[in-house]
């Protein structure tokens, strides 16, 4: 097993940046070369050890004794793919997420609308991608609809739902128009087509089973919050409506 002394001379501090991480390792007679020290902190990161902290790059924070959380992955619906790999084929080079509301069923056992998909796209493409796939999905595609919309029409369960993709959103490593953990949870409190389906009380549970269950890059989280403009809302839910203790400062 491997020797994560170092990690106790650090526990107790808010943060700590990459020298300190790499004086305690010294301090705990882990010497490492500079690219070994690099592959032992990502190895750190990966395993959910250590998380970033609120204060930016560089800066860390050592994870909770004792508790082991994986980074999110999530398996797609074979509809959902089959629109990526239309989006990809007609436009290789764009930038979009896809979410689709089965994925919040892990964290709740009870969804209304289990077959509506979110694409996030990056630009003024959203009338392009509208266009390739309604297509293929004629009258299951909606580009930027409101809520009256979702209120006042014959809403079908199977809907694709166009939206603007954020400047700055969270992006997926392994897989690039997956939507990472940070932006699902900005986005159900920030969308109104998904807020409207997602109760508060819902919404609670949601982000204690995911901070309870994964590895949650709290600065990325609230950094796209903040351009989402509901970083002050959301932190005040979590403080008000969950029991999560974040290693981020205070409003």
């Amino acid at each position: 097993m491997e020797n994560l002394e170092y990690l106790g001379i650090l526990h107790d501090r808010d943060s700590f940046s990459k020298d300190e991480l790499n004086n305690a390792m010294n301090a705990s007679g882990v010497p490492l070369s500079e690219a070994a020290f690099k592959a032992r902190l990502q190895k750190l990161i990966d395993s959910g050890s250590i998380r970033f902290g609120f204060d930016g790059y560089g800066v860390f924070s050592v994870e909770e004794s004792g508790v082991c959380r994986c980074r999110y992955e999530y398996d797609y619906s074979k509809w959902a793919v089959d629109i990526a790999d239309r989006i990809i084929k007609e436009h290789p080079f764009l930038d979009f997420t896809i979410f689709e509301m089965a994925q919040l069923d892990e964290f709740v056992h009870y969804q209304p609308i289990h077959c509506m998909i979110f694409v996030c796209v990056e630009g003024k493409m959203g009338d392009f991608v509208f266009d390739t796939l309604n297509k293929v999905y004629p009258g299951k595609v909606l580009l930027n609809p409101d809520v009256y919309d979702k209120k006042s029409r014959c809403w079908s369960p199977s809907m694709v739902v166009i939206n603007r993709l954020t400047a700055g959103a969270p992006k997926c490593k392994t897989l690039p128009w997956a939507v990472t953990l940070e932006k699902l949870l900005v986005d159900i409190m920030s969308n109104p087509m998904i807020r409207i389906s997602v109760s508060e009380s819902t919404c609670s549970s949601i982000y204690t089973e995911a901070f309870d269950r994964y590895f949650i890059n709290e600065s990325s989280l609230f950094r796209y919050a903040r351009r989402r403009g509901v970083e002050k809302r959301i932190m005040q839910f979590i403080r008000d409506s969950t029991d999560i203790q974040l290693r981020t400062r205070s409003i």
